[in-house]
């Protein structure tokens, strides 16, 4: 959000507040920093926590973190994919389809792609911004732009107030945003009726096919998983799809019950119940841990973005992909386990 008319004469000494320390804001808080910007980030959170899972780190991404010297620190924990798009049958696991990537990926796009925890990926980029640039604890209540400025009203978890004011500001804080009201009107969530039930699984417990560095998808009716390596390999992400029936909690770090996962994938080729359950198909699924579940929900698209009278805000997503779910669950390892998300 920025002013019409309130522009420095040397634009840089613009500036910027980030709202949001996700992948989106602190890439692009690097990026300004690069062209000579005065940036802040600004996060709700007191802390950045291991939320999310594994997330695919595609060629224009990776193009991007060259740029911001960032692919060595990349490198040391995505795994590098060798194909992706695997496509299976639900029925006897048969490869309906599978996109070659490794030396040829990086042939036709100029890089490589890569598969990496979420929480790796921010920790990377956290490390690269200087620690008194990023403001913790910061929950944005209110924009106030001005024919000169923008100011932001912030509170923390104790109830304490502070203002900020800068010449723009850049909304990276999600689905719930507090930015994006101010660039076009309010437009509410519509659930999908999907659920997404989530984990992380240690490779050593996951069966030999799960462990290539492969993204593979395996489809049935009115479902769909997703497993590949993540933490240099350390680990399996596991995302399995289905109808969330009653189930409505809104929840990034929902329970969700192992039975139920099973439940909805009674049927399926064996070697894709060993994928979700580790080496022994167990009834209890005893080599995966406790699952997350979270809801997944879309906006509306619309029809065109309305500027209002003294606007200066952008929307930023993570770079180099498109945000497409809200859902995600945190870290399975680290003492609260796979969780349910619905979409």
């Amino acid at each position: 959000m920025s002013t019409p008319g309130a522009t420095p004469s040397n634009p840089a000494n613009l500036r910027i507040a980030i709202v949001g320390a996700g992948i989106g804001g602190l890439a692009a808080a690097l990026f300004l920093r690069q062209l000579g910007l005065d940036v802040t980030v600004h996060e709700q959170a007191a802390e950045l926590a291991e939320v999310g899972a594994g997330i695919v780190v595609a060629p224009n991404m990776v193009r991007l973190l060259h740029k911001l010297g960032l692919g060595d620190a990349l490198t040391a924990f995505a795994v590098r994919l060798e194909a992706a798009w695997e496509f299976r049958s639900w029925r006897d696991g048969r490869v309906l389809f599978v996109q070659p990537m490794g030396d040829e990926c990086e042939r036709r796009y100029g890089a490589h792609c890569y598969v990496a925890h979420r929480a790796d990926l921010v920790g990377m980029l956290r490390r690269s911004l200087p620690r008194e640039l990023l403001h913790l604890d910061h929950r944005c209540v209110a924009i106030r732009p001005s024919d000169h400025d923008v100011e932001l009203a912030f509170v923390d978890r104790a109830g304490g107030t502070s203002v900020v004011v800068t010449d723009g500001v850049i909304g990276a804080d999600g689905i719930h945003s507090a930015v994006r009201s101010m660039i076009g009107p309010e437009v509410m969530p519509r659930f999908s009726g999907l659920c997404a039930f989530r984990c992380l699984v240690p490779a050593e417990q996951a069966p030999e096919m799960a462990r290539r560095p492969v993204q593979t998808l395996w489809l049935g009716p009115g479902r769909h998983f997703v497993h590949y390596p993540i933490s240099g390999g350390r680990l399996i992400n596991v995302v399995a799809f289905a109808p969330a029936g009653a189930w409505r909690t809104e929840s990034w770090t929902a329970d969700g019950e192992i039975t139920d996962l099973r439940a909805e994938f009674a049927g399926w080729d064996a070697t894709a119940i060993r994928s979700r359950t580790g080496r022994r198909a167990a009834p209890r699924c005893s080599a995966m841990p406790r699952m997350r579940c979270c809801r997944s929900s879309r906006r509306a698209r619309r029809r065109r973005w309305r500027t209002p009278r003294s606007s200066r805000a952008a929307l930023a997503a993570p770079i180099g992909r498109r945000s497409r779910r809200p859902c995600s669950a945190t870290n399975a390892f680290a003492g609260r386990g796979p969780r349910r998300c619905s979409s």
